[in-house]
């Protein structure tokens, strides 16, 4: 292949071969967001954009774009947004550069700056208003002023929130799961990556008893349970990342809790795990990270939750002495 193709061009061609190499439906639609804008910036020839053509189109985001969220949200991109798109920029020109034999025009240019997040668990009440959230909802009519029913989805709904807390599987892999998948009776599950397992390894995770009951109640009550996906739709399709992440915002807004979103389920598990006494490799083990580095936030925050109860206990301070 020769170097005069255009960037929208170079980039359609990265994209297939990115899916062809098993990549993520979510990693894709990353680099799909980002490289779009970029080509809006600049639909040069590919060896004709530079150093500073990237530095520009990364300026660009973070001072004059302008996003459209589904909510109406128009702030501007964050820290981890900017990131994602710098790492998109890298990995199609990694690819593109020894594809067309073309210098690498982002080698120079470092990372924005990234903020990692804080990792907030729930506590055991919201727990509790978002469990409950899931049995029933209020309705209004002209007869009756309101009346309150059993949610269609509820023991679906239950099972998924259940799932995710006493697990810490990430979203996707809890959509990918199968009947097959899920032993009811050693209370294990299958943990399968996708494709190249590049971000998600393949592991056995324990399910707990009350787990394993929400997911029994669950299928009992839903038809032709030897459908192969687990967690399905009412037309029996699968369910997809966003549509469990769409239904546990709603939860979180009907429960009144705040910041409610599915990896907040896998924080939770990672902290309550170390609270409780479980040790890190063990831990890395169980949520699949390819190295202790993500596990080593969840030791920090554990460990900062040990000096807050010493201080607490201490006799010394409080008694004064």
């Amino acid at each position: 292949m020769t170097a005069d193709l255009l960037l929208s061009q170079a980039i359609k061609v990265f994209l297939i071969a990115r899916s062809a190499d098993s990549y993520s439906p979510s990693t894709l639609a990353q680099y799909k967001w980002a490289l779009d804008r970029f080509v809006l910036q600049q639909d040069k020839r590919i060896d004709e954009i530079n150093t500073s053509d990237i530095r520009q189109f990364l300026s660009y985001l973070q001072t004059d774009y302008e996003p459209v969220r589904p909510n109406g949200d128009a702030s501007p991109l964050s820290s981890s947004s900017l990131f994602a798109a710098w790492k998109a920029i890298r990995a199609f020109y990694k690819w593109a550069c020894p594809e067309f034999g073309i210098p690498n025009p982002s080698m120079k240019i470092p990372p924005p700056r990234h903020m990692a997040s804080v990792i907030v668990p729930f506590v055991q009440d919201e727990i509790k208003s978002l469990l409950k959230a899931c049995e029933r909802t209020k309705l209004s009519t002209s007869i009756k002023k309101s009346f309150s029913m059993q949610r269609p989805t509820y023991y679906r709904d239950r099972a998924i929130l259940l799932t995710l807390l006493d697990t810490g599987l990430r979203v996707s892999e809890l959509c990918r799961l199968t009947i097959n998948d899920c032993n009811l009776q050693t209370g294990e599950i299958i943990v399968n990556p996708f494709g190249s397992g590049i971000k998600s390894r393949s592991r056995i995770v324990p399910l707990g008893a009350s787990s394993r009951k929400a997911i029994s109640i669950y299928l009992a009550h839903f038809p032709n349970i030897d459908k192969v996906p687990l967690f399905r739709k009412a037309n029996e399709d699968a369910l997809d990342r966003y549509n469990v992440l769409k239904m546990i915002v709603a939860l979180g807004e009907r429960a009144g809790v705040r910041n409610v979103h599915p990896h907040r389920f896998r924080h939770t598990f990672g902290i309550m795990y170390l609270r409780n006494g479980g040790d890190l490799f063990t831990l890395q083990r169980l949520l699949g990270h390819t190295s202790l580095t993500m596990t080593q936030h969840y030791l920090a925050l554990a460990k900062s939750d040990d000096v807050a109860a010493h201080k607490k206990a201490s006799p010394v301070d409080n008694w004064k002495l």
